[in-house]
């Protein structure tokens, strides 16, 4: 479970060193919190009628709620997240292409997408830093291996893929990411279209019950 939490405030964006400690103490301090006022009120009330019991039973479910609600908001804005980084990944990679094709490397590449598209993506500007400073450290299909074991879909992982391949076996990289760019988009409008489908198909059925 500690594993999942802290795969997800990367995911959300989270990547102080002390998110997941942060996270701990919130929660913990919450659930703490509610159980003391619990137990004061709890003494506090008269004991000849049923309000003990009853402050008892709402402060074990407030104390249920703040510890399952900061999990449940944060598996929000991490699968949010991800959505975004999704949709402005084709983007992202048409900039990288003209980089490359202008005779850039791919690190240099990245940097520079990096520092010029935080004002429309700042979900990848951030991802393409973190790959950045991974490269240094190491190198580029390593970064984005760990690049893709963070965000964790299906597009990032054979992005990874496709550019280590690429580097392995010496092939056009600038070409290779173009086509995937091409690729993404055509998957991003056959699922947008398979949601229209299906949306339409569920009015289908309170339309004609209003008709009727």
């Amino acid at each position: 479970e500690v594993e999942k939490i802290e795969r997800d405030l990367k995911r959300a964006g989270y990547y102080a060193h002390t998110a997941l400690v942060e996270y701990m103490a919130s929660r913990n301090t919450l659930v703490v919190a509610v159980l003391i006022a619990t137990g004061i009120l709890a003494v506090l009330a008269d004991p000849t009628t049923a309000m003990p019991r009853t402050i008892a039973i709402v402060g074990l479910l407030t104390a249920t709620l703040g510890y399952a609600i900061p999990r449940m908001v944060l598996n929000l804005q991490a699968r949010a997240r991800v959505d975004r980084i999704q949709r402005g990944l084709p983007d992202a990679l048409d900039i990288i292409r003209m980089c490359l094709s202008g005779g850039l490397p791919l690190r240099e590449s990245i940097q520079r997408v990096a520092s010029e598209i935080g004002m429309f993506h700042p979900d990848i500007a951030l991802e393409l830093q973190v790959i950045q400073h991974h490269a240094d450290t190491n190198s580029m299909p390593d970064a984005l291996k760990k690049f893709a074991r963070r965000i964790d879909t299906p597009d990032i992982n054979a992005l990874a893929s496709l550019v280590s391949q690429s580097d392995q076996v010496g092939t056009n990289v600038a070409s290779a990411v173009a086509e995937y760019a091409d690729g993404i988009r055509r998957q991003h409008r056959q699922r947008a279209e398979e949601t229209a489908s299906k949306t339409s198909i569920s009015l289908l059925f309170p339309v004609i019950f209003c008709l009727a």
